[in-house]
């Protein structure tokens, strides 16, 4: 858990694990470029996101911890009550709320970015130019980036998650 003094953090958004619970590749990237990101500066923690998203798979959240650990000295926190982006942000928020965060270094894939600084913008404002945003480099189809763009509609429609939560959880998250 954070201590008071932890102002600085690092925030890992998870993957889904491939269908044999593995840890997915564009995961990995995210995680190695959390590593080199916090190797040029001085960071109290890596926050990382994701909670059971695959039956009978550990959480991503854990899985990501699980890879890092050994590979950085920084304390590894880990958010995995969460199964959207949406719930990912709300999650990491109460989680070091407290501790009045100075900046807050957000890594995802490049093709997710689009949709995480505006989801940020919206859910954090108050932390507004105070973020960082690092996108690892993947290899999502241009299939994935329609996704995200419907996913970022439905953003714009129900950033709450109120109408059709537990529908789009089943359908694109726990499969």
């Amino acid at each position: 858990m954070p201590r008071q003094e932890l102002h600085c953090y690092i925030i890992v958004h998870g993957e889904k694990p491939d269908s044999t619970c593995s840890i997915h590749r564009e995961f990995i990237r995210r995680l190695d470029k959390a590593i080199k990101y916090a190797q040029k500066g001085t960071f109290d923690g890596i926050i990382i996101t994701g909670g059971i998203t695959r039956k009978n798979c550990p959480s991503e959240a854990s899985m990501g911890a699980e890879y890092l650990r050994d590979k950085t000295g920084i304390p590894i926190i880990i958010e995995e009550a969460s199964h959207t982006t949406i719930e990912n942000i709300r999650f990491t928020k109460q989680l070091i709320a407290q501790y009045a965060p100075d900046t807050l270094t957000v890594v995802s894939s490049a093709k997710r970015m689009f949709r995480i600084k505006y989801l940020y913008g919206q859910l954090w404002p108050e932390m507004q130019g105070k973020f960082i945003f690092v996108s690892s480099s993947d290899s999502y189809s241009m299939f994935f980036f329609a996704l995200e763009m419907i996913y970022l509609v439905y953003a714009l429609l129900d950033i709450g998650e109120r109408f059709i939560p537990h529908i789009t959880k089943q359908l694109f998250r726990n499969g």
